[in-house]
């Protein structure tokens, strides 16, 4: 597979959305931030995979850790480090630490929008929307398990402490990240249509009493 050990090594997997990746060591995203002074400019990041041509490759991260990627596409939607994992993408053991992802719709640390299968993984990066957001996918269709999220999730609508809209699968993960919006928040989940099955949040650090799915937990018993 393909061995990244960088942040201009992680932007590449754009060029190749089917391939098989390493993360061969843990790295700083920092120069993604707006002030970076490297290739991304202002708005950060470029989201790897979209609606239209998503990632169906896989990134195996061995429990190495991406820290402080920043993302802001302020009116653009699928937006994470993953805009778009399709079906057949894989991610697993990958870590996110600080950092911020930012966009409109479909928008989650790890991905934007995910219909393959994330486990594994987890994110302790804020993450704004105006719809559909989580701390670690914004959309799910497919599958996510042994994950977490703890960073700080804002929205409007669909907003949760893991992930905003669920229509797949949620097991064994848990989020204790703060939680806002005005409608179909919760701590986990914001809406869901689909399975959600020994996961939990932290109802005190969330701010969220409710969740569609899952197990609200105080601080002491999480």
């Amino acid at each position: 597979s393909n061995t990244i050990n960088s942040t201009h090594q992680l932007q590449l997997m754009a060029m190749n959305k089917t391939a098989s990746y390493t993360l061969g060591s843990s790295f700083s995203a920092a120069t993604t931030a707006a002030n970076g002074k490297d290739v991304w400019g202002t708005t950060g990041f470029i989201p790897v995979g979209t609606a239209g041509s998503a990632f169906t490759g896989s990134l195996e991260g061995t429990g190495h850790i991406i820290s402080n990627l920043n993302s802001a596409k302020a009116g653009v939607d699928n937006v994470g480090l993953f805009g778009a994992i399709g079906s057949g993408g894989a991610v697993a053991n990958v870590g996110l630490s600080g950092g911020s992802v930012a966009g409109s719709t479909n928008v989650g640390a790890l991905a934007g929008s995910n219909a393959g299968t994330i486990s594994g993984s987890f994110a302790t990066s804020d993450v704004n929307s105006t719809s559909t957001g989580g701390g670690l996918v914004g959309s799910n269709t497919g599958t996510v398990t042994d994950s977490y999220a703890s960073g700080a999730v804002n929205g409007t609508a669909t907003v949760g402490g893991l992930v905003g809209s669920n229509s797949g699968s949620i097991t064994n993960s848990y989020a204790n990240g703060s939680v806002s919006g005005v409608s179909n928040v919760g701590g986990l989940v914001g809406s869901s249509a689909g399975g959600v099955s020994g996961s939990y949040w932290d109802m005190l650090s969330s701010g969220q009493a409710a969740s569609m799915g899952g197990t609200g937990l105080t601080t002491a018993q999480l």
